[in-house]
């Protein structure tokens, strides 16, 4: 499967050599684990920090418990579930489900928490592609039916990939928040960016999965359907 060799990359030792350890003091004294902690909100750090728009309790900084996980799966989940129910409603008779491109078998573990972090859950819409469960439905959308079968080795080769990016990210974690313990607010701005160029990573990996799968000519007939990343569902 051509998905074994997408977006491999090689980590140089110049890359290790320049690593900055960064220990993470804990649970601050109410309790609560920050990203941020409360050691770096107090005095002029933490002024600076304020004025960049950021506070201690932002969604952005609080470490994600199973409660958390489980509020946001949750939420995405319906998100899904009502433009499953929008699609159908738009055609009298017409059956599709979410077919996850990342498949559901990569959240697990230390993947699982990388992935929410990254906002990207099984269910969400720029992970899926709506697929026909019925004959009559893949003749009316022009799509093949949804393959209600898990398949093993895309698990795995992903699963590698993920792994991959959420040790990129950890990697990054340690030096950018090394430098910010000394008020380099700077790497505050090369998280973000890591964020969101890992975002788009994982948003290419999905779409590259299912062109591997389907086909170029299945998914940009789902694109003209519903729109990219299940953009443009009907009304």
């Amino acid at each position: 499967m051509i998905v074994k060799s997408f977006g491999r990359r090689g980590l140089g030792t110049s890359a290790q050599s320049t690593k900055i350890n960064y220990v993470h003091p804990g649970p601050d004294p109410d309790g609560e684990t920050r990203v941020i902690p409360a050691e770096m909100w107090n005095g002029p750090r933490g002024e600076e920090l304020r004025k960049a728009g950021f506070t201690p309790d932002d969604p952005r900084n609080l470490a994600l418990t199973p409660e958390r996980g489980r509020a946001m799966e949750d939420a995405a989940t319906a998100r899904m579930n009502a433009i499953v129910a929008k699609v159908e409603a738009h055609v009298k008779g017409l059956s599709v489900r979410p077919w996850a491109m990342i498949p559901w078998a990569v959240w697990e573990g230390l993947n699982a928490e990388f992935l929410f972090k990254r906002d990207f859950f099984p269910s969400s819409p720029w992970n899926n592609m709506l697929l026909p469960i019925d004959d009559a439905s893949s003749a009316h959308l022009e799509l093949p039916l949804h393959p209600r079968v898990a398949m093993p080795d895309l698990n795995e080769n992903v699963t590698r990939l993920v792994t991959e990016l959420r040790m990129e990210a950890a990697d990054a974690f340690q030096t950018q928040f090394a430098e910010l313990a000394t008020g380099d607010w700077s790497a505050l701005d090369r998280h973000t960016e890591l964020k969101n160029k890992q975002f788009q990573h994982l948003f290419a990996m999905a779409r590259y999965i299912a062109a591997d799968i389907f086909g170029k000519e299945v998914c940009d007939r789902h694109d003209e359907l519903f729109g990219i990343g299940l953009s443009d569902v009907p009304e």
